[in-house]
């Protein structure tokens, strides 16, 4: 500021020019004021308005709506945000319907095997190729074999042999399995101590983090139990015949050589 000294000037001039020096300066502090609160009218506008009610619009996390709110009259770089933030919601709204449309299918396939496993009449049984303990059983297994669900998962498959089958059914385990196999007759024994025949239809599955088999056990029919004995009964005259027939070409053998 310049102070303006007016020596042996006349005092109402003087005063009339410190007035409007004065007015000259109170326009200018007037018109910076205007420009500034233009400014910041615009700038509130073009950027603080826009970026407001986009905010509101993320925190409501709603697509497809962040450039209508924030609307065109907003600054280049927020609507490229909102563009941005609208197309982000709708990739995840998206992402979010696709894994929840698989979590429902796999929640009913998951319900539809349940309901088939566990409503199947025969004995059904998943165990770990592992440690060979079961790790699921359903309801007929439960029913015919006599223990709870609960002793099931602490045994394993060789306890639901006869002792004296243990040994050899462990050796055959250590061979290498079919992925799909049907076998039989095997000897089960149920918790009362009784045995029962059974055909064995089984294939490798992946359960969880398991190496498993899935196992369905039915008994013998009783046509199947009398072919089965009629089988073996041939088998056995088979072998006494030729059992009979070696003894006899011994013998012949022996008396040939007696002679000679």
């Amino acid at each position: 500021t310049h102070w303006v000294i007016f020596a042996g000037a006349d005092r109402a001039a003087a005063l009339s020019a410190a007035d409007a020096l004065a007015n000259q300066s109170f326009v200018i502090v007037l018109v910076g004021a205007g420009i500034m609160f233009v400014a910041i009218f615009i700038l509130y506008g073009r950027i603080a308005e826009p970026v407001r009610r986009l905010s509101l619009v993320m925190r409501g996390a709603t697509p497809g709506k962040a450039v209508t709110v924030v609307g065109r009259k907003g600054a280049t770089e927020v609507l490229t945000l909102a563009e941005d933030f609208d197309k982000l919601m709708l990739t995840v709204k998206s992402e979010l319907a696709e894994r929840l449309n698989s979590e429902h299918a796999a929640m009913i396939s998951e319900r539809n095997y349940r309901m088939l496993f566990d409503g199947h009449p025969q004995p059904m049984w998943l165990y770990d190729l592992d440690t060979l303990g079961f790790l699921e059983v359903n309801s007929a297994a439960i029913e015919l074999y006599g223990y709870s669900r609960e002793e099931f998962s602490h045994m394993t498959i060789a306890d639901i042999r006869p002792i004296q089958d243990v040994p050899k059914f462990l050796e055959l385990q250590g061979e290498p399995a079919p992925t799909y196999d049907r076998s039989g007759p095997w000897i089960h024994r149920y918790k009362d101590g009784t045995t029962v025949q059974v055909l064995i239809t089984s294939h490798t599955v992946t359960f969880g983090s398991h190496r498993a088999r899935f196992v369905l056990a039915e008994e013998l029919t009783t046509s199947q139990r009398l072919e089965l004995e009629i089988l073996q009964s041939k088998a056995r005259a088979d072998s006494s015949l030729e059992l009979s027939r070696a003894k006899d070409e011994m013998v012949s053998m022996v008396s040939h050589e007696m002679r000679t």
